[in-house]
């Protein structure tokens, strides 16, 4: 089976993950039900020894208050493995970008810093791709100084602009409360 390396965080681990899941789809095909490549995936994880977790709840947390206690259907992550990895199964045949929010917001949710979204429903599953990546700020603002750096320049002034109002205001605040 082969392991597919697309040089990103984990990409040994992802790497393994895609390889099995283009092995499922190569047997599958498209047009099954999400449930039948989820567990077809999990089987051919195991056979590597890789700790795979199937429907994983995931707490959903605002403001301290877990909201899974209060509902009865709790979010789950299709595949969690290694307790590193987040995997979302789709089976549809276009890729929306509602599926890549999804995984990304489980990763937050989690803490964890890297997702794939495996979309078997397509002809080919490479179409179905996506890398997940919970980015820090400064990842996030590095990438976009390569990427885009129109985009990057003014995220950037923004910034300046509204540190140096932020400055201001303290400057008005503590002359507002200094002993005259």
């Amino acid at each position: 089976m082969a392991t597919i390396d697309y040089g990103g965080p984990d990409s040994e681990l992802t790497g393994k993950i895609i390889g099995c899941a283009i092995e499922v789809h190569r047997h599958f095909g498209c047009g099954l039900k999400e449930e039948a490549y989820e567990i077809a995936l999990c089987w051919e994880l195991r056979q590597l020894d890789l700790k795979v977790e199937r429907q994983k709840a995931c707490p959903v947390i605002y403001k301290g208050m877990d909201l899974s206690q209060e509902n009865e259907r709790p979010r789950r992550i299709d595949i969690l493995v290694e307790d590193r990895i987040v995997v979302e199964c789709k089976a549809l045949p276009s890729n929306d970008y509602v599926f890549k929010a999804q995984c990304l917001t489980y990763l937050k949710m989690l803490n964890l810093r890297v997702g794939l979204v495996l979309n078997f429903g397509l002809p080919t599953l490479k179409a179905g791709i996506q890398h997940v990546i919970n980015e820090t700020k400064e990842e996030y603002l590095s990438r976009l100084r390569k990427e885009q750096p129109v985009i990057y320049r003014a995220v950037i002034e923004e910034e300046s602009q509204t540190l140096s109002q932020i400055g201001e205001e303290c400057i008005e605040m503590r002359a507002s409360i200094s002993p005259k």
